[in-house]
């Protein structure tokens, strides 16, 4: 894609207020999509992914508002981008994640005490989101997925202790 047809693509969705698709486009003019997706770039994207929830908080931790602005959309920015170069259609998996999440009700969680009742709990017989028509590379990248335990831990425990200290 050339800068002139990037720049005709991108006035296009701001136009159409489609800002959302001006992350595949990103992804595309800047070739951000591996040919061969691997577990490791997947990791290393999740790593990403960890990284700027743990600069959101950190600007909460400084009261910075538009730090945590910006580092909450390049949380989206970061997941949309993940989805869309393994091949899952955002659209089609957002869609249905929020069908599910609005047959939720709202109400307090036990697991989050302090929600103060701004949570959504799921009632007697919801019915879970599922993707499997939508996994893109995902299932043939994760095969076994005990990979991936020992990056959650690490990248959970890290972002728990930012978060901590701004709860303290």
């Amino acid at each position: 894609m050339t800068n002139e047809e990037m720049k005709l693509k991108y006035r296009k969705c701001l136009d159409e207020n489609r800002p959302f698709d001006l992350v595949p486009l990103m992804n595309d003019y800047f070739e951000l999509a591996p040919k061969n997706p691997s577990k490791e770039l997947l990791a290393e994207r999740l790593r990403c992914l960890f990284e700027e929830l743990g600069e959101t908080a950190e600007a909460a931790i400084k009261g910075d508002a538009d730090g945590v602005v910006d580092g909450l959309c390049d949380g989206i920015i970061f997941a949309i981008g993940i989805l869309y170069n393994l091949g899952v259609d955002v659209d089609k998996a957002m869609t249905v994640v929020m069908t599910a999440n609005l047959n939720k009700i709202r109400g307090t969680k036990s697991t989050r005490p302090n929600s103060q009742g701004y949570d959504l709990v799921k009632p007697e017989n919801w019915q879970a989101p599922h993707h499997y028509d939508n996994l893109g590379k995902l299932k043939e990248i994760l095969g076994n997925n005990q990979w991936i335990m020992g990056f959650w831990e690490f990248n959970w425990w890290l972002l728990k202790k930012k978060l901590k200290s701004y709860l303290n």
